[in-house]
């Protein structure tokens, strides 16, 4: 494991940014306790440094791990404000959707009341 990691400080992640699943499910490679940690984060929801008071570690070592998921490719950095707009996009996807069909419903009961009242 890496010892120091001066040569890669500009590299990790920041505290205000949260991470992303860059891949479907859950990852297949061996990851240790603490990178399972925080792989349960990658929804964009949390901060790094969030994250970091919620287990109770150090911040630097949150940004390490976060790294390591980043370069073996299972979760990518975003920044906060672009991960509360994907989580927007997503959430107005579903209601168009659920809109959709309420009103594909509505219009066929409609369809049917009107063809009852007209016999």
């Amino acid at each position: 494991m890496l010892k120091n990691w001066q040569a890669l400080e500009e590299k990790l992640p920041e505290l205000n940014s949260t991470l992303m699943s860059a891949i479907e499910g859950k990852p297949h490679l061996r990851l240790n306790r603490l990178e399972w940690q925080i792989w349960e984060f990658t929804g964009g929801t949390i901060s790094l440094a969030s994250i970091a008071e919620q287990l109770h570690m150090d911040r630097e070592e949150i940004r390490r791990i976060a790294f390591r998921l980043i370069l073996v490719g299972i979760a990518e950095e975003v920044p906060m404000v672009e991960a509360a707009a994907r989580s927007l996009v997503a959430g107005e996807t579903a209601a168009t959707a659920e809109a959709e069909d309420l009103s594909a419903t509505f219009l066929e009961s409609l369809v049917d009341f009107l063809k009852g009242n007209a016999q």
